[in-house]
């Protein structure tokens, strides 16, 4: 069986994080945050570095067990099957709203005509199929697709270097420190996403796992980075209420990007519109394929044929009935999932290493106790 490999799995890191966040992200910072919004992954990535590490250390004392086994392990045969059950239904809702803000993407820019379910439907029978592969398959595929997401953004941000108005920095930092920290608050939930890689942790090379530790300091930390850029370069093209107001300012400003001598080539947002819906289809992916690991855990099957196009086409009949708006998904997004998403991806991981922890401590104490002096 094929395994997951540390660059692969870093590479499906990356994308799970900056997929939506170099397209959402400027809009939801700027908005709260005003001119310091370029500070606002600054203040979130340390939850990224923070889930990373509860994932080591959860998975150092649990070596080669999946999610599932180790909330059974660590909670019991009840309350680690209710927090299993728990998680893949927050997976499932996530990959549901991920699912939603690519439909309304497709809709403005690429299919403004067509019927939501037949596009709903596409998605869905897309990632289905992504779903019956293994996941080393499609992270090797996901690999193409992020290297080609981070050129293109590297070519807009060069581009657009020149049309960048210093005074829409100034006065500095006019929202405040307590501006900046309601800008990095839903940045935070993107970065603790990065626990999806407990689900995939089981399948990975056992040699690999020590290059994994180097390779995801270097992603969270260029991650980062690419969000400043992006959010200064919305910043200084569009200007504060530009682009708090719209939708995807970043995609908004890639039409701004003239390549060539005299600007021969224009309007070539397409070329970043492809790589990024890939991208979020691939997250989507990843959301439902945690979603799915649980339910075979549970129910012990080998495969996702029994009941991963279940989780799939149940999600398409959510989105379209559940939300039938984009302004439903983005009250959503930016006020109720924070505390909703973090509680998941960052209090779960929390909480199972602590109780783990404390797991360990007693029955080495009470080992030690056993022992003939």
């Amino acid at each position: 069986m094929q395994q997951l490999d540390a660059r692969s799995a870093t590479w499906l890191m990356f994308v799970v994080v900056s997929s939506t966040a170099t397209l959402y992200l400027p809009a939801i910072s700027v908005s709260q945050a005003q001119n310091g919004a370029w500070l606002s992954p600054v203040l979130a990535a340390p939850f990224g570095f923070l889930t990373y590490g509860l994932l080591r250390t959860l998975h150092r004392h649990h070596p080669g067990k999946s999610f599932t086994a180790i909330a059974l392990s660590v909670f019991g045969p009840v309350i680690g099957r209710v927090i299993a059950v728990l998680m893949a239904v927050f997976l499932w809702q996530a990959g549901v709203i991920v699912l939603r803000q690519l439909l309304g993407f497709i809709k403005m820019f690429i299919l403004l005509d067509s019927p939501p379910v037949i596009v709903s439907f596409i998605l869905s029978i897309t990632i289905w199929i992504a779903l019956r592969y293994h996941v080393s398959v499609f992270a090797k595929v996901n690999q193409v697709m992020a290297i080609a997401l981070t050129g293109l953004l590297g070519l807009l941000l060069i581009n657009t270097v020149s049309d960048i108005h210093i005074s829409a920095f100034t006065p500095w930092i006019e929202s405040g420190v307590k501006g900046i920290m309601r800008g990095a608050i839903v940045p935070t939930t993107w970065y603790a996403q990065i626990f999806l890689l407990s689900f995939m942790w089981s399948e990975m090379r056992p040699d690999e796992t020590a290059l994994l530790d180097r390779k995801m300091i270097w992603m969270l930390s260029g991650t980062t980075v690419l969000l400043v850029i992006v959010n200064i370069d919305v910043l200084g093209v569009l200007g504060v209420q530009e682009g708090a107001r719209s939708g995807f300012p970043t995609l908004e400003i890639a039409r701004y990007v003239q390549i060539g001598i005299g600007g021969y080539i224009q309007r070539v947002d397409m070329l970043f519109i492809i790589p990024w819906l890939f991208a979020i289809i691939f997250k989507v992916i990843v959301f439902y394929y945690g979603a799915c690991v649980i339910v075979r855990d549970l129910l012990k099957h080998k495969t996702f044929d029994a009941f991963g196009a279940g989780l799939v086409f149940s999600g398409m009949g959510v989105v379209l009935e559940a939300f039938p708006k984009d302004s439903i998904t983005s009250y959503f997004i930016t006020y109720d999932w924070p505390p909703y998403g973090l509680f998941f991806e960052l209090g779960i991981p929390m909480l199972l290493v602590i109780t783990s922890l404390i797991r360990f401590r007693q029955q080495k104490l009470l080992s030690g106790a056993g022992e003939p002096s």
